[in-house]
This record gives structure tokens, C-alpha cells and sequence, in this order.
């Protein structure tokens, strides 16, 4: 099952335990998400699942893909830091 067509109901891909700050789509198509649950979770959105789980604080998220097939992540967090992940393998 992929996404919903536009008219249709939507396709929820699972929850955080609290509010989701920032999501971020990767080229590959699956589906990042960041809660003020301290998880960033990566989503197969064809089978609906989740498919790896960072533990952090999260604000914001961008994907880019950064040469030689790899894709970045990188997180913002609360405070001030950021974080760069390498989400090519997951």
C-alpha cells in the first residue's frame, strides 16, 4: 500500500507517544519523522512500518542526498546542536 490518492482518506504510518515537531521526506521516498517523544523514526511508507529509531531531541529535519548514493540526515536539536546521520543503509 502506498500513499493516499488526493480525495481519499489519508494513510497513517504509525504515532510518536507525543507531538511530532518536524518530518522530512527522503529521496528513496520513505518518510522521517521527529517527536517531542526524543525519537526520530524512519518509515517504510509502502508497507506502513517503522524501520529504524534514533533516541535524541529533535527540532527540525532535513534529508539530502550527498553523492555516491548516500543520503544525510541531519537533525536540529533543542538547545542549539545539530547532527548529521547517514541514512543510506537503514
Amino acid at each position: 500500500m502506498g500513499p493516499a490518492t488526493p480525495g481519499t482518506d489519508p494513510v497513517e504510518l504509525g504515532r510518536h507517544d507525543k507531538w511530532v515537531v518536524a518530518v522530512a521526506v527522503l529521496p528513496d521516498g520513505r518518510v522521517v519523522s521527529g517527536g517531542e517523544d526524543r525519537r526520530v523514526l524512519v518509515w517504510d511508507v509502502m508497507t506502513q512500518t517503522t524501520i529504524a529509531q534514533l533516541d535524541c531531541s529533535v527540532t527540525a529535519l532535513a534529508a539530502e542526498p550527498i553523492g555516491g548514493g548516500e543520503t544525510a540526515l541531519v537533525i536540529g536539536h533543542a538547545g542549539a546542536g545539530l547532527s548529521l546521520w547517514s541514512v543510506t543503509n537503514i
